[in-house]
């Protein structure tokens, strides 16, 4: 991240293959870690709740995070597939630790982050999880919650201006723009059916294929879609 002091880091996630021994039966951790590139030392560390899924699909990281640049050099982009869900709550800020609930839901407390929540059967709805981490602290700067999970990994494209927009898809068969700093939703173009591969941009065409399962039900095709 700095030539001057020659400091090499590696963002890196995990599925979820394995029970949490404290969690609902079918759910574990997957963990987001900022790994120190030449000695291996984890610098922060991450998780959330997934769901372990099945033989053919685990919930977590499958998607390669995007380190930022210019505007956004301070975040790192994680998207989550078969994530629990918050459904829009945060933790409340809380000055005695001790009297908060054990373990992670503890820590989260009192630093005021988002916890998911479980629902009326007590265990936890699952969905799609894109989450910008600070890179210095992992400190979550903004999320981003919806029923349609992701495989494809996150691309941010900048203007001449030099402001960086995510482009994420999803396995619903959307292509959805987000302001990059924000997470505000921008636009979105749903193209018929479930997308688990990466987009590949180049100036302002965005290429991504699909695989004619789910969504609304159009057949496998390769798409080109202009930015603008």
């Amino acid at each position: 991240e700095s030539y001057d002091d020659n400091t090499i880091y590696l963002y890196t996630g995990s599925q979820t293959r394995t029970k949490g021994s404290d969690l609902p039966d079918g759910f574990g951790y997957s963990y987001q870690r900022k790994i120190n590139g030449l000695t291996g030392a984890i610098i922060w560390e991450k998780r959330w709740i997934c769901s372990t899924g099945d033989a053919s699909a685990s919930g977590g990281i499958v998607a390669t995070p995007h380190v930022g640049r210019g505007q956004i050099s301070n975040l790192v982009i994680y998207s989550f597939s078969l994530a629990a869900q918050s459904n829009g709550a945060t933790a409340t800020e809380t000055q005695n630790p001790e009297e908060a609930a054990e373990g992670e839901a503890a820590e989260a407390a009192t630093q005021g982050e988002v916890l998911p929540q479980t629902n009326a059967s007590g265990t936890y709805t699952i969905g799609g999880r894109i989450v910008a981490y600070d890179k210095a602290t992992g400190s979550i700067m903004w999320s981003i919650e919806q029923s349609n999970d992701y495989w494809a990994s996150p691309v941010v494209v900048y203007d001449a201006q030099g402001k960086a927009y995510l482009i994420q898809c999803d396995r619903g068969g959307y292509v959805i723009m987000y302001d990059a700093s924000s997470g505000i939703m921008l636009n979105s173009i749903d193209i018929g059916s479930r997308i688990d591969s990466t987009p590949a941009v180049f100036n302002n065409l965005l290429v991504v294929g699909t695989r004619g399962k789910g969504g609304s039900g159009k057949g496998p095709q390769i798409v080109c879609l202009k930015i603008s």
